[in-house]
């Protein structure tokens, strides 16, 4: 209804992703993520959930790129997107693995 209402704001779009992505429809979720990020492209929030959902995939270069974008945009999510880079980098998911 929101999206229906307000087409152009990212508002709809990010309530919807959030939707999908606690029922764990990911694809529907990143979908709306990046009809959300279009209409707010200076949110790094967006970036960082819309990573989550591609990490949960196994969709981790695109969720790198995400986390690194959101960074570039907020330091403040620095410490979130390490957790997530750091634990990727030690399975070895970027080349080589960590001990």
């Amino acid at each position: 209804l929101v999206i229906s209402l307000l087409p152009a704001d990212a508002i709809g779009y990010r309530l919807r992703a959030r939707a999908q992505f606690m029922a764990l429809k990911l694809g529907a979720a990143v979908d709306d993520y990046g009809h959300a990020i279009s209409r707010d492209p200076e949110n790094g929030r967006l970036l960082m959930d819309r990573a989550r959902a591609l990490y949960l995939q196994a969709r981790y270069q695109d969720a790198l790129q995400d986390w690194n974008a959101a960074v570039l945009l907020s330091p403040s999510f620095r410490t979130e997107a390490k957790a997530y880079i750091s634990y990727l980098e030690g399975k070895g998911v970027f080349g080589k693995k960590t001990k």
